[in-house]
């Protein structure tokens, strides 16, 4: 649920910059709760979409554009198109992050018209 609402968000605002002609019309990489959970995305119009990982720790786990070591081997890049979604049980669950198929997204270009 919250990663579909998150990817209508980006199509809104990607909507509009093509309505306006502005381009790159959207590089996203975030990272956001609900407050039991965490979730992260990463996507672009073009092919330019900026970095974004995510790593395990004792405490829980970090979600950063770019690891902190120089060892990358624990950190996982979350791909282009692509959203985590970390519960409280702490498992790690990938889903597909695609904010230009969004269902609902001419229903928002309707609203902010």
């Amino acid at each position: 649920m919250f990663i579909k609402a998150m990817a209508r968000a980006v199509n809104l605002v990607q909507k509009l910059a093509e309505k306006k002609g502005e381009r790159p019309y959207m590089r996203f990489a975030a990272c956001w709760s609900d407050g039991e959970q965490l979730f992260a995305a990463r996507m672009a119009s073009d092919r330019f979409a900026p970095s974004l990982f995510v790593k395990k720790c004792e405490e829980g786990y970090i979600v950063l554009s770019e690891p902190l070591e120089n060892d990358c081997s624990d950190w996982c890049e979350i791909q282009a198109g692509e959203a985590i979604e970390i519960g409280s049980g702490e498992d790690v669950s990938f889903h597909a992050f695609d904010a230009q198929s969004s269902t609902d997204a001419k229903t928002l270009e309707l609203q902010a018209n």
